[in-house]
């Protein structure tokens, strides 16, 4: 069935209308894709990585967002999802993040 991955970087800003309060965001399309990915394939087969300080959509309900922090504890929680899934996962030997 497959499994999707939707990464949100800091590449575009943003702020509420009459705002000055600007933050990061991902990209228009990048949100369009991941609420396409969960209407695909469920929101179980789907993760959604956060790289930086970026704002995230709140109306994606159940939506977890896996922060990629320094001590790479976001691979073990990619990992964790990805056998919720059903893949059998184990650890690399040379990791490449």
């Amino acid at each position: 069935m497959g499994f999707g991955i939707v990464l949100y970087t800091e590449c575009d800003v943003g702020a509420k209308r009459d705002s000055l309060a600007y933050k990061w965001r991902a990209r228009q399309n990048v949100v369009f894709e991941h609420g396409y990915l969960i209407a695909k394939l469920s929101r179980a087969r789907v993760a959604a990585l956060v790289k930086g300080d970026v704002e995230t959509p709140n109306d994606i309900s159940g939506v977890v967002y896996i922060g990629m922090d320094a001590a790479r504890k976001w691979h073990d929680e990619m990992d964790n999802e990805l056998r919720q899934a059903g893949y059998q996962i184990s650890a690399p030997e040379n990791p490449l993040f």
